[in-house]
């Protein structure tokens, strides 16, 4: 999470509000339609194992970003097709460890 807070960090979006509000209206298409306001706007960053989703609300009265945070469905879906092989391994090599000690 570091990197992302870096990334975002060296856009300076999140040094002040004007700075967040120079970067948004430079990203007219980031807006967010139907949000409870139109001028809350959402951006989008990958790493390998993340997405991150920053929503930014430039503007005085309420907080002014909030960063999300998911696993990538397609990483999970690769986890959980290793998980088999990889418990069936584990099970083997205790298997070995207690033939060992007895």
């Amino acid at each position: 999470m570091g990197k992302v807070f870096q990334a975002i960090g060296d856009q300076k979006v999140l040094k002040s509000r004007q700075h967040m509000l120079r970067f948004c209206s430079e990203h007219p298409e980031a807006r967010i339609g139907g949000a409870w306001s139109t001028d809350v706007y959402g951006f989008c960053m990958q790493t390998q194992d993340h997405r991150y989703y920053l929503r930014c609300f430039p503007f005085a009265g309420d907080y002014n970003f909030y960063l999300y945070c998911y696993a990538r469905p397609e990483r999970l879906v690769e986890q959980q097709q290793q998980a088999p092989s990889t418990l069936a391994a584990q099970k083997k090599k205790r298997k070995r460890n207690d033939r060992r000690t007895q």
